[in-house]
């Protein structure tokens, strides 16, 4: 029993200090190498559930420890974790009806140590869950401190790369343009959700990437639709979930253009209303939901990614577009969507639509604190001060992982027609 026990305490162990020479390749290995030891153990010892409790325990405190630490680190003057979803690390996950406790266990079924009713259950569901994000975060505030010293280089490497800007209305033909004949896979990062000017320029590139490519089969899966439902323009769309709210006229564009809309959004990932509970980078209390949380956005990305294997092995030829939120569609996140399928996938090309200008959603730099509106419309230019793109960008692979994405434009924000979403 003590070596057992031993055995499932070190397998467990938090992970080390970061120094900013290591990379992130290896913290993301490490964390899986450290899921799958946890699961090996328990399919094996069942009956360890209160050994198993304990060391949960353990792995909630000293993860939070150690993404305070990073929170520490990447909230100076120079750098930053953009964004709500990042607001610091947790330490406290609300169960607070009992179909929290069975999305959990339906997302993690190979989790025995999760599976079951009662109070030992429910702790090991919640230790878990908040290790699991700030693990998350740690891997994500020290890829960001790696990059930190190059993003001068990086930015004389954009100046380079970028050449002329070109017209403002021309920017969706320019991006159609920019699309590599042989894609396979095509991200398209929807920068804010609802927001009616990013919806029309997603909705106008898809007829200029079907002039690009007249005679190739396209699929686009979209995140804003329900997994497995094919949209057609009898689909009602008059009293819907406000995840799908405004996205008509990109299903309609695609349908006018050859292209077949799938939903792949997972509701089970909607339906959770999970309260996390952390601190933010002054010490204040901080609130979100498990469905933003790190861990969450992993599953999802993983899910995704299933979807996009099933589709593609029945069209093998096919052009397939996933169009999702920004963060799935970034190099930037060390566990994206766009990275877990870099990992397969050759022919992948990753671009954002987004806007020139946002509300504040993120910690402001100084100096920008009483700005209403801001530049910063991607998650790059959120994390360093200096970071800037341009309107419209095309650059090699190696500049994209640091910039987040092979190829972007940046919209006009139109004022007549703005709406309750987040921009």
């Amino acid at each position: 029993m003590r070596i057992i026990f031993l055995i499932l305490c070190c397998s467990l162990l938090p992970l080390p200090a970061y120094s900013q020479g290591k990379t992130i390749a290896t913290v993301t290995k490490n964390v899986s190498k450290t899921s799958k030891t946890l699961g090996s153990i328990n399919r094996k010892l069942p009956q360890q559930t209160r050994v198993v409790s304990k060391v949960l325990t353990n792995r909630a405190a000293t993860t939070n420890t150690q993404a305070l630490k990073m929170q520490t680190l990447i909230t100076t003057p120079s750098i930053r974790v953009p964004g709500d979803i990042t607001r610091g690390p947790v330490n406290t996950v609300n169960l607070s009806t009992p179909q929290d406790l069975k999305l959990v266990q339906q997302t993690h079924p190979d989790a025995p140590y999760l599976q079951g009713t009662g109070k030992l259950v429910e702790a090991n569901i919640t230790n878990y869950l908040a290790a699991e994000h700030n693990r998350r975060y740690s891997s994500f505030a020290q890829s960001i401190m790696d990059r930190t010293p190059r993003v001068p280089q990086i930015m004389q490497q954009l100046k380079e790369q970028t050449g002329e800007l070109v017209p403002p209305e021309n920017a969706v033909s320019w991006l159609a343009q920019q699309i590599p004949a042989d894609t396979h896979t095509l991200l398209i990062g929807q920068g804010f959700y609802h927001n009616p000017s990013t919806v029309d320029a997603i909705a106008s590139f898809l007829p200029e990437l079907r002039k690009k490519m007249p005679n190739r089969e396209i699929i686009l899966l979209t995140d804003f639709l329900e997994k497995d439902v094919i949209w057609t323009d009898q689909l009602d769309v008059t009293d819907i979930a406000d995840y799908r709210c405004g996205y008509e006229p990109v299903w309609k564009n695609a349908q006018n253009n050859g292209i077949k809309v799938i939903g792949m959004k997972d509701l089970t990932f909607q339906g959770y209303d999970i309260s996390f509970i952390g601190t933010d980078d002054t010490g204040a209390p901080a609130f979100r939901f498990l469905k933003n949380s790190f861990e969450v956005l992993d599953l999802a990305g993983k899910e995704m990614q299933q979807q996009l294997k099933i589709i593609q092995e029945q069209h093998p030829d096919a052009l397939v577009i996933l169009h999702v939120n920004q963060w799935q569609a970034s190099y930037n996140l060390p566990f994206s969507l766009a990275n877990k399928i870099a990992r397969t996938e050759a022919q992948l090309y990753v671009t954002q639509i987004t806007s020139k200008t946002t509300l504040q959603l993120y910690h402001p730099f100084p100096g920008e604190e009483e700005e209403r509106l801001s530049f910063r419309t991607t998650l790059f230019e959120q994390m360093y001060a200096e970071a800037q793109l341009p309107d419209e960008g095309v650059v090699t692979r190696d500049l994209a992982k640091d910039v987040g994405s092979d190829a972007w434009i940046k919209i006009s924000f139109n004022e007549n027609k703005i709406d309750a979403g987040e921009y």
